[in-house]
């Protein structure tokens, strides 16, 4: 077990719990999860939870980038707020140039008005999971719209033959009702946080963005990034320098919940 704290736009202290295999810790998953992303190893799972400790709310969340050995060095790189018109194109180039697949939680808006984006984003074997619909903070409004927010967006996915497995609340805010309510709306799907945070929201210089990840980076890791919110421009280029990085350091990547 690694314990880190993670600085983000919303602060929240949590540990990483690795569980390799067919452990009593991933049974509460409906179905199970047979084979890890990369199709390497069977029945490869990595639980992240958030403990609730020291004000932290509590948070499951389910990530298969493991292989059989849960100290594998495998790392996942997320993008949210997207599909954008200027910045996912350009970041789908450059893991296409790389051979990386990655995972994209998206706006179900912004998936409405570049569905485009959306089916490349597909065709070129990234994940695809739900980021909500308008990037409300959950934690702070009604169940209602909670369950729209979740439920408009995986049934949009859904009508476009996309079945998510996970879902992002913006902010990384949640709590044990917004779980529920996710689990309820988006058809048993879970939360998925991160563990690493790139800081690209910030909009710090590209050296800075890959410090950021290179300095706590970690096997198991969940990267995030962002491709939409404005200029993207630093974040590409930063993803662009971090692939050999991370590959150099003896990094796989693979996609999430997928």
């Amino acid at each position: 077990m690694s314990s880190m704290k993670r600085h983000g736009p919303r602060g929240r202290c949590w540990r990483e719990v690795r569980v390799a295999g067919r452990s009593r810790g991933a049974a509460h998953l409906r179905g199970g999860h047979r084979r890890a992303s990369r199709r390497v190893a069977v029945g490869a799972l990595v639980l992240v939870v958030a403990l609730a400790t020291s004000g932290c709310q509590l948070a499951r969340t389910m990530v298969d980038v493991g292989a059989a050995d849960p100290g594998e060095r495998v790392v996942a790189l997320t993008f949210d707020d997207g599909p954008d018109p200027a910045n996912t194109p350009q970041l789908l180039d450059v893991l296409r140039r790389h051979g990386v697949h990655a995972t994209f939680f998206v706006l179900g808006s912004q998936a409405e008005q570049h569905p485009g984006l959306l089916d490349r984003i597909v065709r070129e074997g990234h994940g695809v999971a739900n980021h909500t619909w308008n990037h409300k903070r959950l934690t702070t409004v009604s169940d209602a719209v909670v369950a729209a927010e979740v439920g408009w967006t995986h049934g949009w996915l859904a009508g476009r033959g996309i079945q998510s497995r996970c879902v992002r609340p913006p902010y990384g805010a949640t709590d044990a009702r917004v779980d529920r309510l996710i689990r309820r709306h988006a058809e048993s799907s879970y939360t998925m946080l991160w563990s690493v945070d790139s800081r690209d929201w910030e909009r710090p210089p590209v050296n800075q963005i890959v410090n950021n990840v290179m300095s706590r980076v970690h096997p198991g890791a969940v990267i995030l990034f962002h491709d939409g919110g404005g200029d993207r421009s630093r974040t590409v280029a930063a993803v662009d320098q971090l692939i050999p990085r991370l590959r150099a350091a003896g990094y796989d990547i693979a996609p999430i919940c997928k």
